[in-house]
């Protein structure tokens, strides 16, 4: 915002417990946003669109990866300007990729519900056994570091790459909407 020389109309703050989402969606509601970002986890999110609502306001939110999207829309039925977020991992409904389909069938085998959170973990785990492959049969963390940096591949259509020298190994961001029954359309 301050690159382009704008200026948010209110900002607020949440507590975890959610005890101030009424609070703040009618602050947010009272400076007539047409856009909220929201960095929040849990049901905090819902609670705190529910208030906006509440209070009149029925602003497009924005929410970053950690907004969880089926929760969110448990907690509220969201209207038509509803909820966007943008996504760090690729989407895992899809039908192209093969990491995908397996991560779906592997999940519904264990009965763990399928969504961005669990697909993370997933794709999180083959990244961690590929550098373990890659470090060999005398492993050390030394070798493990070395694997790690050295790596590079894509998986589920995202590019992995930790030879940067840096922590992070994905730039990868998608934007996807939430419908009203919690599902994601990209």
């Amino acid at each position: 915002m301050t690159t382009h020389k704008l200026t948010p109309t209110a900002v607020v703050s949440v507590k975890g417990d959610g005890s101030t989402s009424a609070a703040a969606g009618k602050t947010l509601a009272d400076s007539q946003p047409q856009a909220v970002l929201m960095y929040l986890a849990g049901t905090v999110a819902g609670e705190v669109i529910k208030a906006s609502y509440a209070a009149g306001s029925k602003p497009m939110f924005y929410g970053m990866s950690i907004v969880p999207g089926e929760v969110t829309a448990k907690v509220v039925n969201l209207q038509a300007s509803g909820l966007a977020i943008s996504q760090v991992m690729p989407y895992p409904w899809g039908e192209v990729e093969v990491v995908a389909r397996d991560y779906r069938r592997l999940a519904e085998r264990a009965q763990v519900p399928v969504g961005y959170g669990s697909f993370e973990g997933y794709l999180n785990g083959l990244v961690m056994i590929e550098a373990l492959k890659r470090a060999g049969k005398d492993l050390t963390r030394a070798r493990l570091h070395a694997a790690l940096r050295s790596l590079k591949l894509r998986l589920a259509g995202m590019d992995i790459d930790f030879t940067a020298g840096s922590g992070t190994g994905s730039r990868f961001i998608e934007m996807v909407r939430v419908t009203p029954e919690g599902r994601f359309v990209r």
